[in-house]
């Protein structure tokens, strides 16, 4: 397993929420991401300091949209789901992306999910 560097990210979400935009990363300021996983209610307990995290249900209705920072480049969409590591057999998922900008990148759903928060951890070099 190769060592990353990791910055966590996270995205409260309100039951009316359809769109939630990053804010500024300092430490992700033109980094290339390597690799991105998540994870969900089923695999821890508690809360967040923003809210409950996301359940299983809600993060199959989910979408992560990265916007390159370079203008030409294709601009990635992915299930929120496929990026929790419980789904793939423990492995971290890897994307070949490009510096992102993570001001224009958001994630988002086309249904109703409950207020929750959604962690999201960057692999950057």
């Amino acid at each position: 397993m190769k060592i990353s560097k990791v910055e966590p990210l996270e995205l409260a979400f309100t039951t009316s929420d359809r769109k939630k935009y990053f804010a500024f990363s300092e430490m992700l300021k033109n980094k290339t991401i390597t690799a991105l996983n998540t994870f969900n209610a089923a695999q821890v307990t508690g809360t967040s300091k923003e809210a409950t995290i996301i359940s299983e249900a809600d993060a199959k209705k989910a979408f992560l949209v990265l916007v390159p920072q370079n203008e030409g480049k294709e601009t990635i969409n992915i299930p929120l789901y496929m990026l929790n590591t419980a789904y793939n057999n423990g492995h971290i998922t890897e994307i070949d992306a490009d510096i992102i900008d993570w001001q224009k990148s958001y994630i988002y759903t086309n249904a109703t999910i409950s207020a929750s928060s959604i962690p999201l951890f960057a692999h950057y070099r």
